[in-house]
């Protein structure tokens, strides 16, 4: 009974310390490379966006422990991860950047310091510095979701949190969908003066258009490939208002009339997208961490500072939550889902294997056991409970259950042991110990170096 007793207590002290691990499901990756992304006003062009690269670039330089940087401006990057996935595929107000370092230390130093230092050279942007991570490829790492019918409302209430999130600690940028009005250029025309000139609405709608977005001229054959040639206005033209203001507009039978004669340029709001889940319209507030923050514990903090300011959704709207920890309650459902039927499935091959129901009980209390020294080894070396964590455990699991049948079997061929003889339930146990253990030292080493 005493070994009983102390073979008890430290998977006891584990589970007692279970509450206290950090909750990381998805730990970032020990690896010498980090990306930045730069995201400029969407009307900013490609030519500012380059502007902004030079800058973030020379900041990156500054640092002696990175080693190289590369760059792509306008288009996503290449796919050098497995989680990273490019959604700003022709965006000329985005740029994305891989930064090496000398080592994965080197990385977890730079970082601490660089998302400050890029915010300061580029005020004007919104600038990550983002570690690689594990898990499924997520938008930003926290979402809040308001649900809801009128579009008025929803950005009503993404402002209030927004403004709620970003008064957060280690949250850098805070964005939110139907919240902001992008500007647009509209021509405004004179009908009556158009049609004195000869031009419809129509027509001077497709004249504006093939001088600013180009008009198709014909095309070049270069080898096996076509070539479209497109003409269109210099870039001085198209990006002065002045110019805008004096475009000819051939008429029919005349010669160039002004465009200012024919209407004027005007700026105007253009209405956010409309996002949809599932059917139904909602307004999305994202927020953006320091590096190696645990989103978990933002997240916390974001619903302690709900609760403090005692927001609720107006009638008819709901508040839901998106980012990381939503993929993590998926992940971690089809783990349980898994896990349950092979419970089952390995329980009956025990029961049928061992003919007793009560040794299997004994092999399942072994394995929950074992599971609560996986929690101890966690607390002990401050590894958080996460995804990778979580495999491992269940892989312990699995050795303790091995190593308890072999004991349960061993135990069984011995009559002597069966009887009470001490001795021969020692001999039994470290005959089987050099098995238990040559089998999980290259099960450790298989998984540790594959």
């Amino acid at each position: 009974m005493i070994g009983i007793g102390a073979a008890l207590i430290m998977p006891l002290i584990g589970f007692g310390l279970a509450p206290t691990l950090t909750n990381q499901f998805f730990p970032a990756v020990d690896r010498n490379q980090f990306q930045v992304q730069i995201a400029l006003p969407s009307q900013a062009s490609i030519w500012e966006t380059r502007d902004s690269v030079f800058r973030a670039d020379n900041v990156l330089r500054g640092y002696p422990n990175i080693v190289d940087t590369f760059w792509t401006i306008g288009q996503g990057a290449p796919r050098v991860y497995y989680n990273v996935v490019s959604l700003n595929e022709r965006v000329p107000s985005f740029a994305s950047g891989w930064v090496t370092t000398s080592s994965a230390i080197d990385t977890e130093n730079v970082l601490s310091t660089l998302q400050d230092d890029l915010s300061a050279a580029l005020p004007e942007a919104e600038v990550l510095a983002i570690p690689f991570e594990q898990g499924p490829p997520t938008d930003a790492p926290i979402e809040l979701r308001i649900v809801g019918p009128d579009l008025e409302t929803l950005g009503r209430e993404a402002q209030r949190l927004r403004a709620l999130v970003a008064s957060v600690p280690k949250v850098t940028y805070v964005r939110a969908t139907l919240s902001t009005a992008e500007p647009k250029l509209a021509f405004v025309p004179r009908e009556n003066a158009a049609a004195a000139g000869g031009l419809s609405t129509g027509q001077l709608a497709h004249n504006i258009n093939a001088l600013l977005d180009g008009q198709n001229a014909g095309s070049v054959l270069e080898g096996n490939r076509q070539i479209p040639v497109k003409v269109q206005l210099a870039d001085r033209y198209r990006n002065n208002m002045e110019d805008l203001t004096t475009l000819p507009m051939l008429s029919n039978g005349q010669g160039g009339i002004p465009l200012q004669e024919l209407g004027e340029w005007q700026l105007q709001p253009t209405a956010s997208a409309i996002d949809r889940r599932q059917g139904e319209r909602l307004s999305t507030v994202q927020a953006f961490l320091q590096p190696f923050t645990l989103p978990d514990t933002v997240m916390q903090d974001i619903q302690q500072a709900l609760t403090d300011q005692d927001y609720r959704p107006p009638p008819g709207y709901r508040l839901a939550v998106g980012g990381i920890a939503e993929e993590s309650s998926e992940s971690m459902s089809n783990i349980v889902s898994v896990f349950v039927f092979f419970v089952l499935a390995m329980s009956a091959v025990v029961v049928l294997s061992l003919n007793s129901f009560r040794q299997a009980g004994l092999i399942g209390v072994v394995a929950i056991l074992s599971f609560g020294l996986a929690l101890l080894g966690l607390r002990v070396f401050s590894y958080p409970f996460g995804y990778m964590a979580l495999i491992g455990s269940l892989g312990m699991m699995g050795l303790a259950i091995n190593g308890a049948i072999i004991v349960l079997s061993a135990l069984k061929a011995r009559p002597e042991a069966l009887g009470g003889d001490t001795d021969a339930v020692v001999d039994v146990v470290m005959d089987a110990s050099r098995h238990i253990l040559s089998t999980t030292l290259t099960t450790i080493r298989g998984g540790s170096y594959p």
